[in-house]
C-alpha cells in the first residue's frame, strides 16, 4: 500500500499544484498597450452619445484610459478564453452563466489585467465596460463596450465576449435599443 502511494504521490502533488496555480496564471501581469489620452467623464459621455448610445450611463471614475484595439482583438481575446475556462464560465447556462454574467466577467477580467499591468498609469479607470441592449429579433442581450485606440484615433468598439470578437450593432440597437452602460 505504501509503495503504491509513493509511486503516485508525485503525480498527485503535481496535479494539486497545477490545479491550484492555473486560475492565477490568467491574472498575471503583462503590459496592456494603452493610448496616451486620458479621458474625462464628459469625454466618455460625448463619445458614447456621438455613437448613438443614448441610454443611462454609470461612470464610476473621474478619468479613464483606453486599451489599444489590436490588444483587445488578439492578446485579450485569447487570454479571456483561458480565463473563462479556468473559472468554468465557458459554457452558456441560462440565468447563471449567460450573456450578462459573461460580459461582466469579461469587463472585470479586462480591468484586472489593466490593474496588474506594468505599464498602467495610476489613478485612472479602464474604458472596458458592459453594454446591455435590445438585440434585434432576440430580446435583451449583454456584451462589452470599449473605447479603444485604433491607430491614431479613438473609437467605440462593441465586443461579444461569448465568441470573442468585435460586433457591429444596428442603428436601432444603438439608438433605441440601448438599456444601460457601465464603465
Amino acid at each position: 500500500m505504501i509503495k503504491k502511494f509513493l509511486l503516485f504521490a508525485p503525480l498527485v502533488v503535481g496535479l494539486l499544484i497545477w490545479g491550484c496555480s492555473r486560475p492565477a496564471d490568467a491574472l498575471q501581469s503583462e503590459i496592456v498597450p494603452i493610448g496616451s489620452h486620458i479621458f474625462t467623464r464628459a469625454e466618455v459621455y460625448q463619445m458614447l452619445q456621438s455613437n448613438g448610445v443614448t441610454c443611462s450611463f454609470t461612470l464610476t471614475d473621474e478619468t479613464y484610459i483606453a486599451p489599444e484595439a489590436d490588444w483587445v482583438k488578439n492578446q485579450y481575446s485569447s487570454k479571456l478564453t483561458k480565463f473563462l475556462f479556468d473559472y468554468n464560465l465557458h459554457h452558456w447556462t441560462k440565468e447563471s452563466s449567460d450573456c450578462d454574467d459573461i460580459s461582466r466577467a469579461a469587463a472585470t477580467y479586462g480591468s484586472i489585467l489593466f490593474h496588474n499591468s506594468k505599464s498602467r498609469p495610476k489613478g485612472h479607470g479602464f474604458l472596458f465596460g458592459e453594454y446591455h441592449y435590445i438585440k434585434a429579433g432576440a430580446g435583451g442581450h449583454a456584451i462589452n463596450v470599449i473605447i479603444v485606440k485604433d491607430g491614431t484615433n479613438y473609437r467605440l468598439m462593441f465586443y461579444e465576449p461569448q465568441v470573442k470578437y468585435e460586433v457591429t450593432l444596428s442603428e436601432l440597437e444603438r439608438f433605441n435599443g440601448s438599456l444601460w452602460v457601465r464603465f
